[in-house]
């Protein structure tokens, strides 16, 4: 059973030490940046410029190549239509997998 006691040790223990995350900041930069490598590699192979694949999601040039160095990452429904405008699953962009 716990006590007010044991409850108090808990929560002084956790403020003493963080809680482990599986995400760094660091991680996440390097997942932008490579998810921002995958989007390039397919842009190009569909021969398509930044402003002609911006036009097709409905988005601007700025936002792909933001994408692309790794500045920022596409949410859910850009990343869906940059996958479907170039051939490729969301997966493979996100790095999980061929294509």
């Amino acid at each position: 059973m716990l006590t007010k006691n044991t409850c108090a040790t808990y929560a002084r223990h956790a403020t003493l030490r963080p809680m482990a995350t599986t995400t760094t900041p660091d991680t996440r930069a390097e997942g932008r940046r490579a998810l921002g490598q995958r989007l390039m590699a397919a842009r190009k192979v569909k021969e398509f410029t930044r402003a002609e694949l911006a036009e097709k999601i409905d988005s601007s040039a700025e936002a792909i190549r933001n994408y692309e160095v790794g500045k920022h990452a596409p949410g859910a429904e850009a990343l869906t239509s940059l996958a479907d405008v170039l051939g490729v699953s969301a997966d493979y962009l996100l790095g999980r997998g061929r294509g």
